[in-house]
């Protein structure tokens, strides 16, 4: 995207993601995000959370990455380890895939409007949001295990 000459937010990124692959980034660039990734996996595989819960406030804090890029990188992040983890549950027969189905139907507009609004809200007041979530995902855990 071109806006007045000048090159805009997601052409910086597209660069940055064509960098993650030469083989010229150093271990320190990419050690600590190989390491959240698999905390993260880990994590997503053994309670069903991770992209946005335990990988978006890593993200933010450790990274330092903006609040809308940690939860666009979070979103790519999901499709993988989604796929993975849901493959491996099938195979042990624990997916009701009718209830699955179901509650997809339901989150794909859901998330249309969410990103949307995402989209038009600072991250300012996005990420305290995120931090109140993780906190609620956190105590109700705490009860459930």
């Amino acid at each position: 995207m071109v806006a007045r000459g000048r090159t805009t937010e997601p052409t910086r990124l597209v660069s940055r993601c064509q960098t993650c692959v030469s083989l010229r980034v150093g271990m320190g660039e990419t050690a600590v995000p190989f390491l959240l990734g698999a905390l993260s996996g880990v994590l997503g595989g053994l309670m069903g959370v991770g992209g946005g819960i335990i990988l978006v406030p890593l993200l933010v804090h450790v990274l330092h990455r903006g609040q809308h890029e940690a939860q666009g990188i979070s979103l790519a992040f999901i499709v993988a380890t989604s796929i993975v983890a849901a493959t491996a549950y099938f195979g042990q027969a624990r997916v009701d895939v009718p209830l699955a189905c179901w509650l997809m139907l339901g989150a794909v507009p859901g998330v249309i409007l969410g990103s949307r609004i995402a989209a038009l809200t600072p991250a300012g007041r996005l990420r305290p949001i995120g931090d109140v979530l993780w906190l609620v995902d956190r105590a109700a855990a705490g009860r459930w295990y």
